[in-house]
């Protein structure tokens, strides 16, 4: 997750960019944030830490969640089979009426 955060914010820190002054700033804050701070801001892990992650954003009100498995030079495969685990193991506890969360998915 460093290395795809590190890579994206050079794109939003290059100087003389008008208008995208909030993106150079939280880029600035991804390319020095620490494992803590990210931890506290995204969810990552196995499934039993994905899905207490998720309850927990969806207790104070989330309803939309979009997920990222292609976090930058890892093999597809590792890609596939983190997507096979959140399906299998982390999406399920979310599919009843009283808990809904709608989870989207992104892979490049």
């Amino acid at each position: 997750m460093k290395r795809k955060l590190g890579s994206s914010t050079r794109q939003w820190v290059k100087p003389g960019v008008a208008g995208y002054e909030a993106f150079a700033k939280l880029g600035q804050f991804l390319a020095t944030a620490t494992i803590d701070q990210l931890d506290a801001l995204s969810i990552f892990g196995d499934p039993p830490r994905c899905v207490d992650k998720i309850r927990k954003y969806s207790a104070v009100g989330l309803k939309h969640l979009m997920v990222m498995f292609d976090w930058g030079g890892m093999p597809q495969r590792t890609i596939f089979h983190s997507m096979e685990l959140f399906a299998k193991y982390v999406m399920p506890y979310f599919s009843d009426a009283d808990e809904a969360v709608e989870i989207g998915a992104q892979a490049k």
